[in-house]
């Protein structure tokens, strides 16, 4: 081994070094306590916010994996599917992409080290290098193509689960009538996504890191020895073991940012659904107010979390630069005092330090990806607790919206062939010997069609509200076919709720309703609803789903006579002549070149036109199936002028 004279070694620091060092060292700290107080500042200021602020702390490890192993059962099929397949590949290429990374940062080396001593191994060290970088190109761009994929596939799994559940029955109305744990919207467009990009990065979270700590660690031991490789190694974990006891909550941080944004954006929703109340009541500087204030929320979060990551960020820093930096300049030193020669610690500092510093960089980032990992423990327990939501809601639903084994498995109930009137899902007729106890009085005619006198029975019915306030007691009546009722009451006496039982959106607290088989019921309530992303043919046809055909759906020639009859018995033939007439794009009966409208834009009146003569085209078409429509009216024509409504 060639050796030289030792280095000279500068023994002392000038004053004005060493004032300089005590200056700058002396900023750092204060920066860290300000810091720190401005941490705790925030925190006061946040308190509570959350629910539960530190529901993501407080998560143990084995309810964790037990939401995680349920999410994920949702996201991946079974073990057999291509998501699995994809995710595999997915890991084996991070093992190739770390192998590549540190193999590239040794052939750079070897260029730097031949254009020093202008050796002719320039060439094809260049040419390696070279090489090499094209090969970590083509895998990291396969490794982002297989990412997007997985997370996609996740979120159209987790996204088709949900909408099931949702839409299954009246689950949707029910969750609505529970408490504000979680927003189906948010959970379903929000909490999706995030759950399946984190989950399909975890392989990037841990995967890669390791795998290049590892591939540095060997060729580190290689190149310096296994004894400064240990030294490095046990620097490197205590270091990380000071920033991991020193580093913010940024979890609870993240919890409680989500939650203020999550505020934030339901009273800007309410702000439009309830834009015409509030500009009579002229709120308009109360929600200012109102808003603002919850928006220094959503700041002062975002501000916690900026500030949390400046005192993390200068930690990390301040270690990176005393510890992890020195260790090859210490080996360098030690190979210098040791009388190697110069251009032997050159080598040891132009190989090793980058490795060293490539090692040091793949634990931090393993470190630091635990803490990304907490935002899949969030949305892991957001999903799960949305998941139980969901369950807890169509447990609690009424007899009637469930299958004809649950609607007779208790002592009362209703009897109901489906609660979906889409006219392609609709449930067949029920034959009337099929029919269990309670049962309407059925009589067939000579051709074996039922008779139905008698439409539909409410027997000792008691009504409350989901908050367990008691309307009505002990109400009886029935309906019998071709009559008409009304209901008379003052404001807040049941008369909607009364209409919601029928319907079979709310359980009867004690009696029983029985309706018959065939018959369909229709509720109008004085707030019309109307499709927002639909032409005027879809808005007669909702809730029935159609044969698609393009972008809309196609209406037969026998739909498009119900649909003119229906606008005609509502007296809505000017809504059609506005809109263009029936060849009209957004009238919606010419298949794919129909267009949507803005239908908010509507009057009162003229929303309500229309919810009655969707009421009307279903009738045609149920009669057309032999089948009567019962109509239910909660003061529907309200905003129709006089003439029309009489």
């Amino acid at each position: 081994m060639p050796r030289m004279q030792k280095f000279p070694v500068q023994t002392g620091m000038s004053p004005v070094e060493r004032a300089a060092t005590f200056a700058f060292a002396a900023i750092a700290f204060i920066s860290l306590l300000l810091q720190r107080r401005l941490i705790a500042h925030y925190r006061r200021r946040l308190a509570g916010l959350a629910a539960d602020p530190d529901a993501v702390e407080n998560i143990s490890a084995g309810s964790f994996w037990r939401q995680l192993k349920g999410v994920a059962g949702i996201a991946i099929t079974s073990w057999r599917s291509k998501e699995v397949a994809a995710t595999g590949a997915f890991v084996a290429l991070f093992g190739m992409k770390a192998l590549l990374n540190v193999v590239r940062v040794n052939a750079d080396n070897n260029v730097v080290e031949a254009v020093v001593r202008t050796s002719s191994g320039t060439a094809p060290a260049l040419g390696w290098f070279v090489s090499v970088s094209l090969a970590l190109a083509t895998v990291t761009g396969v490794i982002e193509q297989l990412r997007f994929w997985l997370i996609a596939h996740y979120r159209a799994r987790l996204t088709a689960y949900f909408h099931d559940k949702l839409f299954r029955e009246i689950t949707f109305y029910r969750i609505g009538l529970a408490d504000e744990r979680i927003a189906p919207g948010t959970a379903i467009a929000t909490y999706c996504h995030e759950f399946a990009e984190h989950f399909a990065e975890l392989p990037y979270y841990f995967v890669l890191p390791f795998a290049e700590a590892f591939a540095s660690l060997f060729f580190l031991a290689k190149q310096a020895g296994v004894g400064p490789a240990c030294a490095i190694v046990a620097s490197t974990v205590a270091s990380l073991f000071f920033l991991r006891s020193a580093s913010p909550e940024f979890g609870r941080m993240h919890a409680i940012t989500l939650d203020s944004e999550e505020h934030f954006r339901i009273s800007h929703n309410d702000v439009r659904s309830h834009a015409e109340q509030l500009a009579l009541e002229n709120g308009g500087e109360y929600m200012r107010r109102k808003l603002n204030n919850m928006f220094r929320r959503v700041y002062d979060a975002l501000g916690q979390v900026a500030v949390a990551k400046g005192y993390f960020s200068l930690l990390q820093n301040a270690v990176s630069l005393s510890v992890w930096d020195i260790m090859p300049l210490l080996l360098a030193a030690h190979k210098a005092r040791n009388g190697f020669s110069r251009g032997v610690v050159l080598q040891a500092l132009l190989v090793q330090r980058p490795l060293v510093r490539k090692f040091h960089q793949s634990v931090e980032a393993l470190i630091e990806n635990i803490k990304e990992a907490s935002h899949l423990y969030e949305f892991t327990d957001k999903l799960s607790e949305f998941d139980r939501v969901l369950k807890e809601c169509h447990e609690a639903m009424p007899k009637a919206a469930r299958t004809d084994d649950d609607s007779n498995a208790g002592g009362s109930g209703m009897l109901s062939p489906s609660l979906s009137r889409g006219r392609h899902s609709r449930t067949p007729s029920m034959d009337p010997a099929s029919i269990r106890s309670p049962v309407l009085d059925l009589r067939e005619d000579s051709e074996g069609n039922a008779l139905v006198d008698q439409c539909l029975r409410v027997e000792d019915v008691t009504v409350e509200t989901p908050a367990d306030v008691k309307l009505i007691t002990k109400l009886s009546f029935t309906v019998d076919r071709g009559t008409n009722w009304v209901i008379l009451g003052p404001n807040g006496s049941g008369k909607t709720s009364i209409l919601r039982c029928l319907a079979g959106l709310w359980q009867p607290a004690t009696g029983q309703i029985t309706r018959s088989p065939n018959m369909e019921l229709f509720f109008l309530p004085q707030q019309a609803f109307l499709l927002s992303n639909a032409t005027l043919f879809e808005q007669l046809a909702f809730p029935d789903v159609l044969e698609f055909n393009g972008q809309r759906g196609v209406a037969t020639p026998a739909d498009i006579e119900y649909a003119k009859n229906a606008m005609g018995y509502a007296f809505a033939d000017s809504i059609v002549q506005m809109l263009g007439g029936w060849d009209s794009p957004v009238v919606g009966c010419n298949g794919d070149d129909d267009l949507s409208y803005p239908w908010e834009s509507l009057s009162g009146g003229q929303t309500q036109k229309i919810a009655i003569a969707r009421l009307f085209f279903h009738a045609q078409v149920l009669r057309e199936r032999g089948l009567a429509c019962f109509a239910m009216l909660d003061e529907c024509t309200s905003q129709i002028d006089a003439d029309s409504e009489d």
